[in-house]
């Protein structure tokens, strides 16, 4: 079949002279498509990010680096450290006078974030919406509890005992356990 019928114009061909066949989309089109993208982006983009996940997130995830920081640093200075589950958020305090017998309660001396010297490793910007609770096996709730040199965690009574870490927001729900023998946190 000759294509001779068409005109020159019309017959869009090669270098070879065969005939081409263009598929494309408008312009109108085109722009149909970005403008139907650009509004399911903004309906449905911040569903998918919101600052408050990422705030509840960041917090329970420093308040774990928390506790195992705490394991660490009592196990490698030799003395108690006090974790405080605060309605704020948390602190950790050491004690001043490890090597007096017997032992100080005198909790005052502040652990200090190891990427921030200057700064104490506490964090007191608790999301609204993150509810934390801690429960251990031998009372009713923990808000204190301390990790030994030994790697064991007690209550605020001295009682060797797991605790059990609940955070509950809007974007988190999990749980924790802090081993009463090795303060692992898992």
């Amino acid at each position: 079949m000759d294509d001779n019928y068409l005109p020159k114009s019309l017959a869009k061909q090669d270098q070879h002279g065969l005939a081409l066949n263009f598929r494309a989309f408008t312009l109108v089109e085109l722009v149909m498509v970005i403008v139907l993208l650009g509004i399911l982006a903004g309906v449905s983009g911040p569903r998918f990010f919101s600052m408050t996940s990422f705030q509840e997130k960041f917090f329970v995830e420093d308040f774990l680096s928390a506790l195992r920081y705490a394991r660490l640093t009592s196990e490698v200075t030799n003395c108690r450290v006090q974790f405080n589950v605060q309605s704020s958020g948390f602190e950790l305090k050491q004690n001043k006078n490890c090597s007096m017998i017997p032992l100080s309660n005198d909790f005052s001396f502040t652990v200090k974030r190891p990427s921030e010297p200057d700064s104490p490793y506490s964090n007191n910007e608790k999301p609204t919406s993150v509810n934390v609770s801690s429960v251990d096996s031998a009372s009713a709730t923990a808000n204190t509890f301390y990790f030994l040199p030994s790697g064991r965690v007690t209550n605020a009574s001295g009682t060797a005992s797991d605790i059990v870490l609940t955070f509950s927001g809007a974007e988190v729900s999990q749980s924790y356990r802090i081993e009463q023998d090795s303060g692992y946190v898992h």
